[in-house]
């Protein structure tokens, strides 16, 4: 667990860390001044803030000692809502989620042109909205994710391969809306629901149609300068390989990916792959995998090492390839966890942006 300081420059960071405490569990006042190292009285004053402004409550736990019943601290669900809209390049899902980041409602359909496309989510969430009786005014904003690259500061889709109709479109439909890249929304889903709720660092690998992936460092996406960086997916892996899309040659994309992997054979799927056992082409993934996660885990010192998408599905045996194929190549000398991780729903994913916005917003308490 990360610990806090009781400086007031660092207020951001003690309201995050408040609130992650609370939405991990059963946490007292007391045992959030003992996780953190900030003071009762600097736990109290943001506690009651968050009461104040009706995100947190307080409620007795069931206590058979002798003494005072603890007060445990909880997340209010229905205080507070995000819209999740995943846009891919062959469908998209729009829905809301709590506070809490239960999935309240979720519809997927086939994607069209981006007017249609974005005609039909207007359409869904008024419908949502309705249903569900949501207050306008309990909607922290709209978090929407795409393919990379993607320009979250200005909401602007750049240029994702093979989806050419989006290329350069400013997303400004709906008001509040916070824009990222499919992978760095997983990344965060994985810190607030879960397998990276007390991992500081780690890097979050999507494997589908294209390659992905979001860095966290010190609990935030790793940016770089202008925003657009962790593209995992164009790191080359043979200097004399196959010319890429983005103008690059031998782009760990133009193996690893899905598409790239089962060419040539007679799978349809890489659940194929998995049901039919085929060791070979599955050690061949790891094989390229690893080639570009050393050179990510020597730059950065990360241990942790998600595996999502498609190569998610039933992933120990690649996971454990994987990390045998790293042993040999990665020089920081930590010991690497390897996680598959299974599909969620892009609706929690693309909502998460939004709650990791709400836990991280810089809080009025000096």
């Amino acid at each position: 667990m990360q610990r806090a300081t009781n400086a007031s420059s660092m207020k951001e960071q003690n309201r995050r860390l408040i609130l992650s405490l609370i939405n991990s569990g059963e946490h007292s006042r007391a045992d959030i001044s003992r996780a953190t190292g900030l003071t009762k009285a600097a736990v109290t004053m943001i506690v009651d803030e968050l009461i104040q402004n009706g995100y947190v409550s307080e409620y007795e736990c069931n206590h058979t000692g002798i003494g005072r019943k603890p007060l445990y601290l909880k997340l209010n669900s229905d205080s507070a809502y995000a819209i999740g809209i995943n846009i891919t390049r062959h469908h998209y899902e729009v829905g809301i989620i709590n506070l809490c980041g239960e999935v309240l409602c979720e519809e997927r359909q086939r994607i069209a042109n981006p007017k249609t496309t974005i005609n039909s989510i207007l359409k869904i969430l008024n419908e949502q909205i309705k249903k569900h009786g949501i207050d306008n005014g309990k909607i922290l904003g709209t978090g929407i994710t795409t393919p990379g690259p993607v320009d979250y500061r200005s909401n602007t889709i750049l240029s994702p391969p093979n989806f050419k109709d989006w290329h350069n479109l400013t997303l400004d439909f709906i008001s509040n809306i916070h824009l990222e890249n499919i992978a760095n929304a997983n990344a965060l889903c994985e810190k607030y629901f879960g397998s990276c709720a007390d991992t500081d660092n780690y890097i979050m690998l999507i494997i589908n149609e294209g390659i992905g992936s979001g860095i966290v460092i010190n609990n935030k996406i790793y940016r770089g300068n202008s925003g657009k960086g962790n593209e995992i997916g164009h790191i080359s892996i043979d200097i004399n390989g196959k010319k890429c899309e983005c103008g690059n040659i031998g782009c760990l994309e133009k193996y690893a990916s899905i598409p790239s992997i089962l060419e040539n054979t007679s799978y349809s799927s890489w659940q194929d792959v998995i049901e039919s056992n085929d060791i070979t082409l599955i050690e061949k993934e790891a094989d390229y995998l690893s080639c570009a996660t050393a050179t990510v885990v020597n730059l950065f010192d990360i241990s942790t090492i998600l595996l999502g998408g498609d190569v998610g599905y039933k992933g120990e045996l690649i996971g454990k390839l994987l990390s045998e194929k790293l042993s040999n190549k990665v020089i920081t000398g930590c010991e690497l966890n390897i996680i598959p991780i299974e599909k969620k729903s892009g609706v929690l994913s693309a909502g998460c942006i939004i709650i990791d916005d709400f836990f991280t917003r810089e809080s009025d308490i000096t």
